[in-house]
């Protein structure tokens, strides 16, 4: 039984005090005096004990039953409808002409405080029965750090990258891009690694034949579903050709479908395979195709 912070009395005490005044014939003012309470709340208790047993012996709510300014239910479901169209509680305050204090406590009595995905469609939750079935494919671009990654690093060395000027005179970098081109199984989370110099379609088919080499005896030799967000990928003659004659199907880019999509599941992922990635290129110098597994 839960009871009050500031009880004088447990349920076991307040069970005594009845009994020695109902059972045992004390008097009122001894059974308070013995029990170390006042008689108004000697009295209290043995009235609830003769009245309702042991249950009335249990702490009750302070609330009061009735309260005359509380909130119509028709009001409150106006407020929980408003807060299904995705409305603050501000917005809700200013167009019902309410305390903003009472439509945010209502809201919180109604499970509705936060707002997090009131209002929006359920995410549409998925499992591959097997590794190998869908593989999801990216590309991260990462500019290129020549000769270290600032003067932190570098011992206050002067940072140098060298540049040329085009033929309209503008002065360019040389320095360019790192390619970490990605492959990570949907079912098991297998991932392959490759940063490359460039993301062109010759490029990123090669990759994907290292890919499937990789993974082949980690996996089911099912037919595979690549996901492919980079248009590249499979807007690639070369692609298109090697992917047939290996039975892969391909799935639309997930830029394209909702956010709770399969490719969404992944670009966490994949982002952090890519900074991890990013930082081991710096360390050993930038420049290189050196692929990571």
């Amino acid at each position: 039984m839960e009871l009050h912070a500031n009880a004088a009395l447990s349920w076991s005490g307040r069970r005594l005090l009845a009994e020695r005044v109902l059972v045992d014939r004390w008097t009122l003012t001894a059974a308070a005096e013995a029990a170390g309470v006042s008689v108004r709340c000697a009295r209290k208790w043995v009235n609830r004990y003769r009245m309702e047993g042991e249950p009335g012996l249990r702490d009750r709510s302070s609330a009061p039953r009735r309260v005359a300014n509380r909130t119509a239910s028709d009001r409150v479901a106006v407020i929980a409808s408003l807060r299904q169209l995705r409305m603050t509680a501000a917005e809700i305050a200013e167009t019902l002409s309410m305390p903003l204090s009472t439509v945010s406590a209502i809201l919180k009595r109604q499970g509705m405080g936060r707002l997090g995905r009131i209002g929006l469609e359920q995410p549409q939750r998925y499992e591959r029965s097997r590794a190998g079935e869908l593989v999801h494919i990216d590309v991260k671009k990462l500019g290129r750090i020549e000769g270290g990654a600032g003067w932190r690093v570098r011992d206050r060395k002067q940072h140098y990258n060298r540049t040329y000027t085009d033929a309209a005179g503008k002065r360019r970098h040389t320095v360019g891009w790192e390619y970490v081109h990605v492959a990570v199984d949907d079912y098991s989370r297998l991932a392959y690694v490759e940063v490359l110099a460039d993301e062109t379609g010759a490029t990123a088919i090669a990759f994907l034949k290292r890919a499937v080499l990789f993974s082949t005896p980690r996996r089911n030799t099912s037919r595979p579903l690549l996901e492919m967000k980079e248009l590249r990928w499979r807007g690639s003659a070369g692609s298109t050709r090697w992917l047939s004659v290996r039975s892969c199907g391909i799935a639309g880019s997930a830029a394209s479908r909702s956010a709770t999509s399969a490719g969404r599941s992944i670009e966490r992922p994949a982002r952090s395979i890519a900074r991890s990635v990013s930082t081991g290129v710096w360390l050993r110098r930038s420049g290189g195709g050196a692929a990571s597994r």
